[in-house]
């Protein structure tokens, strides 16, 4: 379980410095801020922000019990960017409903629409890994003999994410092909 649990995150880990460093590079020809902002969320939330920390506790004496390990300030840190996560993907999933009513009236791109799902999906994965991992370290699932399950769920969630992150932002010609193919006639106003 260890293993899968690894791999999905270094997969995710990745995914997140691939996206994160992709979009800052956006920043250069255009000067627009949204890409460099969503960049460096990106890459704080996972490859530059997480894996340091994970490495710098996993490494100082194996284990991490938030309740020994975070102050209350951290915990806080912990619950705001879970509660962050949880608002991005409930505006993109929003904003992915009004894309799909223009949708079909022609008025907005299949692959666009789609963004904003994958993107809501990838967000929201995120979010309840946080609150997974935020919750069990405060009751201790160790003792529940429940860790297995607990790391696996969170590794399953992960790999749902980690693809959603992917397309969101580096759609492959097929995937786009594939959504263009799918979109249905547009029908006209009423």
């Amino acid at each position: 379980m260890d293993l899968i649990a690894v791999t999905v995150l270094a997969a995710f880990l990745l995914v997140g410095l691939f996206v994160g460093a992709w979009l800052v590079r956006l920043l250069l020809p255009n000067g627009k801020q949204p890409e460099l902002l969503v960049g460096v969320s990106i890459l704080g939330l996972g490859p530059v922000g997480f894996a340091p920390i994970g490495i710098a506790v996993s490494g100082a004496g194996g284990g991490f019990d938030l309740r020994d390990g975070v102050s209350l300030a951290g915990q806080l840190n912990i619950l705001l960017r879970a509660t962050i996560l949880s608002w991005t993907s409930a505006e993109s999933f929003r904003q992915w409903a009004m894309l799909q009513k223009r949708s079909r009236l022609g008025l907005s791109e299949p692959v666009l629409t789609n963004r904003f799902a994958l993107w809501g999906t990838a967000t929201g994965a995120a979010s309840i890994i946080t609150l997974m991992a935020f919750v069990s370290a405060i009751i201790d699932i160790r003792t529940l003999a429940a860790g297995d399950v607990l790391n696996l769920t969170i590794s399953l969630i992960g790999f749902i994410a980690t693809p959603c992150m992917l397309l969101a932002f580096s759609p492959p010609v097929a995937y786009r092909r594939y959504l263009l193919r799918r979109q249905p006639e547009t029908q006209p106003a009423d």
